[in-house]
């Protein structure tokens, strides 16, 4: 089983999801349903993916008594409808070992960033105009690049927490599309 057990990361994001999730809300790469289960708290309505199997089964048994839909998706693929939040923990970490099986919990791609990448690429089509993506990486994710992706994928950004840990910094922003007037 390759689930994520919530950290420091889950806790610092799970703040900004008490602050702001409503409405309608993904939490994208689910877990042990941790986001989800907060998100509950103040939403209409969350559903919470995965492509994890064993992730599916945790959220599930985690996440039974709290409304919330649990179903298997590779990022946007098996998802439907607009989100007015859209909650996004993804695996950061840089793996240039090409040939160690990728621990999908874990492993944001060769230099950490191209898993956001692929969220960002996306994740507009499924967002409200006035909705907003909470997406939490790592100085290990490249900040610079992040940032730079987060832009070219038409959306402005406001970080709204961060965490010092002993070898990284951990960011929390807030993204929003980009309104354009002609």
């Amino acid at each position: 089983m390759d689930v994520y057990e919530p950290r420091e990361d889950s806790f610092l994001l799970a703040e900004q999801v008490k602050r702001y999730s409503k409405g309608r809300v993904l939490d994208m790469g689910t877990g042990s349903g941790i986001l989800a289960s907060v998100a509950s708290e103040t939403a209409d309505e969350v559903v919470a993916c995965d492509i994890d199997d064993g992730a599916i089964a945790l959220a599930k048994k985690n996440l039974k008594d709290k409304g919330v839909s649990v179903i298997k998706s590779d990022l946007f693929s098996g998802i439907e409808g607009l989100f007015d939040v859209i909650i996004f923990n993804p695996p950061y970490l840089p793996d240039p070992e090409d040939d160690r099986a990728r621990h999908t919990a874990l492993d944001g791609g060769k230099e950490g960033w191209e898993l956001i990448g692929r969220f960002l690429s996306s994740a507009g089509r499924f967002l409200k105009s006035d909705g907003m993506i909470l997406l939490l990486f790592s100085t290990f994710s490249d900040k610079d690049k992040v940032e730079e992706l987060i832009a070219k994928n038409g959306f402005l950004f406001e970080q709204v927490s961060e965490m010092d840990l002993f070898s990284e910094i951990l960011y929390v922003y807030k993204l929003r599309k980009k309104i354009h007037v002609d």
